[in-house]
């Protein structure tokens, strides 16, 4: 037997009905394989398969799962609780017909308990499953199945906990989009809110959403995309909900870091293809014309510009200029350089401040 859709109709209803459930779609592959080459463990992978689709229906009606070590006959009885099919203790006829299907579940679980290659362990050369034990084992985990997908398509899931996709719900979603109206705008921290309102609910409500949620809710290939292309460039972490104090710490942690680095790796580069490689000409001519009027070696103001580039790499966090500490971090840097270089001008101090607030001017995250 090579083709479950032979005998069963059942196992196929599931994994049309949560084509999103990634377990379930690959337990139904792999007891796809375990059929083509009548393998024992077909047993254990039809009672996992009927316990998983309880789960999964016990999840959606937001109801909590049975403990781990529950039997087959649990989770059905549970689920079919939970849909509204309930035994009555012999109260109506149907209870005859419910412990039918309780006792197929026990039947089910008996045979994977005796018979099953993989729970327990077993022989290496253990036979392989007959056709016909196949065929009772597969009909009485598809009858069960059909109980509960035909009880399920007449209940709604819970829409809080429901992993199911938008477009399951597609009566409901008509509903709210024919009758809501929306606007929205983006405010100073950058989040988009959407101004919502429907119905007798006057006054609407706002929803926030950042930019990072808006796309990994949404787009998640969109969302890898931005995130690649954010490599390399500094995380803008700090809000204005961060106290000053916290804020302080951040800035003496990069500080002390950089300025170990500055003493102990210290070196001149003599290019740059980094984050502001489009500021090298605009830089160069500031320091060469106005901070040194045109009196230092052209190589070495080109080199003193790759270096200082470079540094401002690590140093160009979010409102760089307006942190003393960050300052003093780069006064450093620029002090090493030019002591590196050779280079001694007239009103050392005031051509250092210069240089660092022309870096403000054209850095990210600086004056601006």
């Amino acid at each position: 037997m090579t083709n479950i859709n032979e005998l069963t109709t059942n196992f196929e209803r599931v994994k049309n009905r949560w084509v999103d459930a990634q377990n379930l779609q690959s337990h139904y592959d792999d007891l796809i394989n375990s059929l083509k080459n009548n393998s024992i463990s077909i047993i254990e992978l039809c009672k996992s398969f009927l316990e998983m689709v309880c789960i999964t229906i016990i999840n959606e009606l937001g109801e909590p799962v049975p403990l781990n070590g529950s039997s087959t006959t649990q989770y059905l009885g549970i689920t079919l609780d939970k849909l509204g099919i309930r035994n009555t203790r012999g109260a109506c006829a149907f209870d005859k017909i419910l412990s039918g299907y309780n006792k197929i579940a026990d039947g089910i679980t008996d045979v994977r308990n005796n018979e099953g290659g993989v729970a327990h362990g077993r022989d290496g050369f253990f036979d392989i499953i007959s056709e016909r034990h196949i065929r009772v084992y597969l009909l009485a985990t598809d009858t069960i199945l059909g109980l509960l997908l035909d009880a399920y398509d007449g209940v709604d899931p819970n829409l809080l906990y429901t992993r199911e996709p938008h477009k399951r719900f597609d009566h409901l979603n008509t509903r709210i989009d024919n009758c809501t109206t929306l606007d929205a705008e983006i405010d100073e921290d950058g989040i988009l809110i959407v101004k919502l309102q429907a119905g007798t609910d006057k006054e609407g409500f706002d929803l926030r959403i950042s930019p990072s949620e808006l796309l990994y809710n949404l787009d998640r290939r969109a969302y890898i995309d931005i995130l690649n292309s954010l490599s390399g460039v500094p995380a803008e972490v700090i809000t204005e909900e961060v106290e000053l104090e916290e804020i302080n710490i951040i800035d003496k942690e990069i500080k002390d870091i950089s300025i170990k680095q500055i003493e102990k790796e210290y070196k001149i580069v003599t290019s740059y293809d980094g984050k502001y490689s489009n500021q090298i000409y605009n830089l160069y001519e500031y320091i060469f014309h106005t901070s040194f009027n045109g009196k230092i070696e052209a190589a070495n103001v080109q080199n003193l510009v790759y270096t200082l580039l470079k540094g401002m790499d690590v140093f160009a966090v979010v409102d760089w200029y307006k942190r003393d500490s960050i300052l003093a971090a780069v006064r450093l840097l620029l002090k090493k350089c030019l002591k590196a270089l050779s280079i001694d001008v007239e009103n050392g101090d005031n051509v250092i401040e210069g240089i660092i607030k022309y870096l403000s001017d054209i850095i990210p995250g600086g004056s601006e």
